[in-house]
């Protein structure tokens, strides 16, 4: 089995550093409190409280992060 790091620092679903897109599979993320239903739609996870129910096919990184800011709070921005 391989290891892999994610970037993380709250691990507790707040902070979205650890975001990711999900593209193929499922997690559960009940607890993910920086993410709203309609952002967990799209596939977006925090993979710091995500429990994966299937092999999951996911992107990370900054990239990641910055989208899912800019869906959560870029229409409060002027």
């Amino acid at each position: 089995m391989n290891t892999m790091y994610f970037p993380r620092s709250c691990c507790a679903g707040v902070c979205t550093e650890c975001a990711s897109m999900i593209f193929e599979g499922s997690a559960d993320q009940e607890d993910a409190m920086g993410l709203n239903y309609d952002l967990r739609e799209k596939g977006f996870a925090l993979l710091c409280v995500a429990y994966p129910k299937s092999d999951l096919n996911i992107v990370i990184g900054k990239v990641v992060e910055d989208d899912l800011y800019n869906d959560q709070f870029g229409k409060y921005q002027k």
